[in-house]
């Protein structure tokens, strides 16, 4: 055997553990194709998180039914107020500075998220009227 044929012989020698390699080396599992199975294809997607049943403060005779109300809540999450009332009025919500008109029929819905922690009081805007205290703690 000649020197050019031994190197061409070891040249694809080589080549085919080179190849061998790369064909029968199991996958690593982050180069791995993601596959999917047929039930991953027809699942639907993971459920949404529900938005909070709202608090509802009723006012009647221009006061809260049972008395202001204490609503407490945890910073960083989704506060939702309903206030209905017999009467027109203004729901404000200090600290977060929302106002939302009401009335019968019309209740005001404030919904905000829980950015700032401390004690804020919802009132009645023109009669001053306290209709509940929000206490949002820190997460």
């Amino acid at each position: 055997m000649s020197g050019s044929q031994r190197f061409a012989l070891l040249t694809l020698a080589i080549i085919a553990i080179v190849g061998a390699f790369i064909v029968f080396q199991p996958a690593d599992s982050e180069d791995a194709p993601k596959s999917r199975s047929a039930s991953d294809k027809t699942s639907s997607p993971p459920p949404k998180p529900q938005a909070p049943k709202a608090t509802v403060i009723e006012v009647r005779g221009g006061k809260p039914v049972g008395g202001p109300k204490t609503i407490t809540l945890q910073g960083g999450e989704r506060a939702d107020i309903e206030v209905t009332a017999d009467e027109s009025g203004n729901a404000h919500l200090h600290g977060y500075d929302i106002e939302q008109p009401f009335g019968p029929g019309t209740p005001a819905r404030i919904r905000f998220e829980t950015d700032i922690d401390g004690v804020f009081e919802l009132e009645e805007e023109n009669t001053k009227q306290k209709l509940a205290s929000i206490e949002v703690n820190p997460r």
